[in-house]
């Protein structure tokens, strides 16, 4: 078995499978996993390059694109960035700074954005009798994805966006408070203060340490991630870096007992396409550049708007933001943030607490028409039963290629797309295997099950279904 898998391994690498075949076909899928099982077949996805994500509508709305960005966007840019290929992803990002202006005054004010964090943040000291607040600065929600444990007691996991430009300056202010930056101060001592919190930071000590000390609201910042992001490093050092920082982190919070944990970033971070073609001079424009991407003015000029986002939205200052993937001056040493693209602008938040309800199971269901001997558009209705949201590991359903392979399922009903494939069915009944695993509450969950499927045919007859069975 071992040097078969080996084959199997070289064989999908000979392959170079590109993003018309993109993933495995419906039957290579199904074959390996009835010979070498699911976890096998979950390694070999490494090495297949995921889909292109579909185009994205300006007008849709705000939960359609953030299911966009975290199934869709976000797994195919961490390919290009493993494979040096960064510009695959700028026509997408393209597509998501034209959406995230045209809507940018709905998103601030929605549920989805930094400001409701500093919310959701207050609710949790309502409720709890100590709460921490962890705010990682320049935590993007395409590097957590990978590297979430499993044994974190997960509550609530979603993403929302930060307010442009995406630095520090601008969202660690509103997510200390719950207001716009125009209207707070930028001293975030002051903002703890305000809620009687105390207050700490990795520069300090360690999470552990501060945890055992007595306060009904902490707020702790990890400030060394963002350093290590404006490192000089490879992009395979910078990796290894930053997961070997965040385990660190998981690894102390893991341990912590009887306190609920928010934690969020006040921004994510990029890794720049190198291109002469995207480098933007000054010229006429004066004042504070941050990580190559962002101008604070210090004194108002006409810009080119192909180029540039001029902006003072909410800001006690007006800005300058590099549009798509362009960079001011000089092309930065290692990552970095500041402009409109869904790496830099969407983190995470997450809540974490001592102890959750039991998992109850997921139902599955297979909506649409199903004709035999052919490939049949569905859609598979995901019933998320529990309180909060479950992170999938693997989810297989026979004869079924998901148009997506999904990462969270939120409470209540989730819709993916999908194709179901009879082409080699002939009968008029099926059974269908469905196996998935996932992580609520710090636990993995695993099951199968099997769904009854009635085919069609163009021309039925009444004994048909007889002979069948």
């Amino acid at each position: 078995i071992g040097l078969e898998k080996a084959v199997l391994e070289n064989w999908i690498k000979a392959q170079n499978f590109d993003f018309t075949t993109q993933n495995l076909t419906i039957l290579q899928e199904q074959t390996i996993r009835n010979k070498f099982g699911h976890d096998f077949f979950i390694s070999l996805l490494t090495l297949v390059p995921p889909p292109k994500p579909k185009a994205l509508n300006s007008d849709s709305s705000i939960e359609e694109v953030l299911d966009w960005v975290e199934n869709e966007y976000f797994p195919f840019f961490r390919y290009s960035r493993k494979t040096g290929q960064c510009e695959l992803t700028e026509i997408y990002v393209q597509q998501f700074e034209e959406w995230y202006l045209k809507h940018y005054e709905k998103i601030v004010h929605s549920d989805f954005s930094v400001l409701n964090s500093f919310h959701i943040f207050k609710k949790q000291i309502e409720k709890t009798q100590k709460t921490l607040f962890l705010i990682i600065d320049g935590l993007g929600y395409w590097f957590l994805q990978e590297y979430l444990l499993s044994n974190l007691k997960i509550n609530f996991l979603k993403g929302c966006f930060c307010l442009i430009p995406s630095i520090t300056a601008v969202n660690k202010p509103s997510l200390l408070s719950g207001k716009l930056p125009s209207e707070v101060t930028s001293d975030y001592a002051k903002l703890a203060q305000g809620l009687k919190a105390l207050v700490s930071n990795d520069s300090s000590e360690t999470i552990s340490t501060f945890a055992k000390k007595e306060f009904k609201c902490g707020i702790y910042f990890v400030n060394s991630f963002d350093d290590i992001l404006h490192k000089p490093y490879a992009y395979n050092i910078l990796m290894q870096e930053l997961q070997a920082k965040l385990m660190h982190i998981f690894d102390e919070i893991s341990q912590l007992k009887d306190m609920c944990i928010v934690i969020t970033a006040d921004h994510g971070f990029t890794l720049l396409p190198n291109k002469k073609e995207n480098l933007l001079k000054l010229e006429n424009l004066e004042g504070e550049v941050s990580h190559s991407r962002v101008v604070k003015l210090s004194r108002n000029v006409k810009i080119d708007n192909q180029s540039w986002i001029k902006t003072d939205k909410y800001l006690p200052a007006n800005y300058c933001i590099a549009r798509g993937y362009k960079y001011i001056e000089s092309f930065p040493k290692g990552a970095t943030h500041g402009g409109v693209t869904p790496e830099e602008i969407v983190v995470p938040v997450i809540v974490i607490t001592p102890s959750l309800e039991d998992f109850i199971p997921l139902d599955i269901k297979i909506q649409g028409e199903i004709w035999k001997q052919k490939l049949n558009p569905v859609r598979v209705l995901i019933e998320n039963p529990n309180k909060n949201s479950v992170i999938v590991e693997d989810l297989y359903i026979e004869f079924v290629k998901l148009s997506v392979r999904a990462i969270v399922l939120k409470k209540g009903t989730n819709v993916i797309s999908a194709n179901f494939d009879a082409r080699k069915i002939k009968a008029s009944k099926k059974q269908t295997k469905i196996y998935y695993k996932v992580r609520y509450g710090g636990k993995v969950y695993e099951q199968e099950i099997v769904l009854d499927i009635k085919l069609k045919a163009l021309m039925q007859t009444g004994w048909e279904d007889l002979l069948d069975e």
